[in-house]
C-alpha cells in the first residue's frame, strides 16, 4: 500500500527540478468562470465558493434538457470538490454515496465514456479498480487535461520515474498548478539532502 503522501511528495518534488517554463501561465486558474469545475491542484478548496459551483451544476443538471455527459461529469467532479473541502481532504459515507450515485447514472447513460471511466476511477480509489478505469478512461481521450493529475499519481504508485517526470512535466506545462504548490515543493526540495530523481 502506498502512503498517501507519497504520490503528492513525489509530484512535488519532480515538479520542482524541471525547468521552469510555464511559471507565468500559473495564474490562469484565477481567470475562470463562475461555474467551471477546477482540481484541487488548481486551488479548489474555499468550501463557499466549491458550494456555489455545485449549485450551478446541480440546477443545470435538474433540467434534463440541459444535462448532457459533460454537465453530469462537472456536477460529479463539484460534488467531490466540495465534500473534500468540507471533510478536510476526506469523503465521508454520505459522499461516497451521493458520488457513487453520480457515477452508476454515467456508467448506466454513457457507459465506456471517458467520464463514466473518470467518476469510476474517483469512487473506487484508491483499489486497484480505480487504476484499471484510469486506463480506460486514458486509452478513451488521453489528451483530456482531467487526466494529469491521476496519470501523476498512477505513475508514483508504480514507482516509475521516467513515467512521473513525464507526468508531472506535462501538469507543469498546463499552467494550471496553483503558486503555493510550487512554492510548497521548492521547500519540501530545500528540506532533504542529496535527493536524486534519477
Amino acid at each position: 500500500m502506498v502512503h498517501p503522501l507519497l504520490p503528492f511528495t513525489l509530484m512535488l518534488a519532480v515538479l520542482m527540478l524541471l525547468p521552469d517554463s510555464s511559471a507565468a501561465q500559473a495564474g490562469t486558474a484565477s481567470q475562470a468562470t463562475a461555474a467551471t469545475v477546477n482540481e484541487p491542484i488548481q486551488g479548489a478548496w474555499d468550501p463557499l465558493e466549491l458550494d456555489r459551483t455545485v449549485g450551478i451544476w446541480r440546477v443545470v443538471c435538474a433540467d434534463r434538457t440541459k444535462a448532457d455527459l459533460s454537465a453530469r461529469f462537472n456536477l460529479f467532479r463539484s460534488e467531490r470538490n466540495a465534500a473534500l473541502a468540507h471533510g478536510k481532504g476526506t469523503l465521508n459515507a454520505s459522499d461516497r454515496q451521493r458520488l457513487s450515485g453520480i457515477s452508476k447514472d454515467l456508467e448506466r447513460t454513457s457507459p465506456s465514456s471517458f467520464e463514466a471511466h473518470m467518476a469510476r476511477y474517483y469512487v473506487e480509489f484508491p483499489a486497484p479498480e480505480a487504476f484499471e478505469a484510469l486506463g480506460l478512461a486514458a486509452r478513451s481521450d488521453a489528451t483530456r487535461p482531467e487526466l494529469l493529475g491521476p496519470l501523476l499519481a498512477d505513475a508514483a504508485r508504480r514507482n516509475d520515474l521516467p513515467d512521473l517526470k513525464e507526468r508531472a512535466a506535462a501538469m507543469r506545462s498546463s499552467g494550471g498548478i496553483l503558486p503555493g504548490f510550487m512554492q510548497a515543493a521548492d521547500d519540501l526540495l530545500l528540506s532533504v539532502d542529496n535527493m536524486s530523481m534519477s
